[in-house]
């Protein structure tokens, strides 16, 4: 399920969204999975101190979720994006999706959606997926 978004009359400083966009070019750029838990922190920390479950960063979004049902007390990182890919390359570079690193799955019944950060570029977007193959259209999610 994806987060409600919440629309805050306070503005966050650049400066917090551009450690946050940082934290996610590093993951990307060193293609390393190992970084992945740092990335998580480091957003998690920034939002905390902004005192927030919500941070518009442009080209993506990022949502702090703290629930009972997760294993994790501090809340778990979700990433969304409006850009919705219609096949399996990145809209910003052309790569293949398997030349990318997955950021966040949604699941649901019928299909999942894939949020994808580029390893090339470092667009984020998004794939949706239905359990015998490629989803066109994200109508499903809406």
């Amino acid at each position: 399920m994806i987060p409600e978004k919440r629309h805050s009359i306070v503005e966050f400083p650049p400066s917090r969204k551009m450690a946050i966009r940082l934290a996610v070019d590093v993951f990307l750029e060193s293609g390393r999975e190992s970084l992945r838990d740092w990335m998580l922190q480091a957003i998690r920390d920034e939002m905390t101190a902004a005192n927030t479950t919500h941070i518009d960063c442009g080209s993506f979004e990022v949502f702090l979720v703290t629930d009972d049902r997760t294993d994790e007390p501090e809340g778990i990182i979700l990433f969304d994006t409006n850009t919705l890919v219609l096949g399996e390359n990145c809209p910003g570079c052309g790569r293949n999706y398997f030349d990318t690193k997955i950021l966040t799955i949604y699941k649901g019944w019928r299909h999942e959606r894939h949020v994808y950060g580029c390893i090339g570029c470092g667009e984020v977007f998004s794939i949706t997926w239905e359990r015998e193959g490629l989803l066109c259209t994200g109508d499903l999610l809406s």
